[in-house]
């Protein structure tokens, strides 16, 4: 809040109010993180258990906060230590006979509870939902991965972004938008608007950079020319 303030030239409340700056606030983090999820990096990741039960095909999604897109889908069995967890693909909802092609109830081989061979996930009457194919024959748990659509702070103490580098970057651009809405005179509002772009800019230059990657490049061991393990890996 100070920051924006020190941008736009410290306007009065009654120029600027504070409550029209949260606002603004709030819409420049949600872009901001549409951003990072729009990236093929795992910036905003969460996980819920999924408890399926018998004859049960859809699931609603509504109690997983902040639900977005789902990343991946894993079996799940904490009460079998040599349980060995397996990816349930998700898919389009109409491309599910892809995947399967059978009866509509799954049949538990082995005692092998996880049937399931693919899952989709749509939204029905406002709600978000996940249908597995085949309908569960028995119980089971499953483990979604899925990005957060949003993440709005609990107080205003608090960070809602999760790259606190980047608060310059918020700080830039919610100052101008807010700029437009503080009534200064024609020559201070060209000289601060100015320097936020300038300085958005460089924010904007440095962001796009970062997020293109989520952890350092070229940082593993390598694996030697002709070394021991070399012809059990080559051959």
């Amino acid at each position: 809040m100070g920051g924006v303030l020190l941008y736009c030239g410290h306007p009065a409340e009654s120029v600027l109010p504070r409550g029209f700056i949260c606002e603004i606030g709030l819409d420049k983090i949600a872009f901001y993180l549409t951003e990072l999820n729009l990236t093929d990096k795992n910036w905003l990741l969460d996980r819920r258990p999924l408890n399926v039960t018998p004859d049960r095909s859809e699931y609603s999604l509504g109690a997983f906060p902040e639900f977005g897109r789902p990343v991946v889908v894993e079996t799940k069995d904490d009460s079998n230590p040599y349980h060995v967890r397996r990816e349930i693909p998700v898919i389009d909802f109409q491309d599910r006979k892809l995947l399967y092609d059978g009866p509509n109830a799954g049949m538990s081989e082995f005692s092998y509870p996880h049937t399931a061979r693919s899952m989709s996930v749509y939204m029905r009457e406002g709600d978000k939902k996940i249908s597995v194919d085949p309908v569960p024959g028995v119980a089971a748990t499953y483990t979604i991965y899925y990005e957060l659509d949003r993440q709005a702070p609990s107080t205003l103490a608090d960070s809602a972004f999760p790259l606190e580098q980047f608060n310059g970057l918020l700080k830039a651009a919610i100052a101008l938008t807010c700029l437009a809405h503080c009534g200064c005179e024609d020559t201070k509002h060209a000289r601060l608007e100015s320097a936020i772009t300038e300085e958005l800019a460089d924010y904007r230059t440095q962001f796009e950079k970062y997020i293109k990657q989520d952890s350092q490049a070229k940082t593993s061991v390598a694996r030697g020319f002709m070394t021991d393990d070399y012809e059990a890996w080559y051959f």
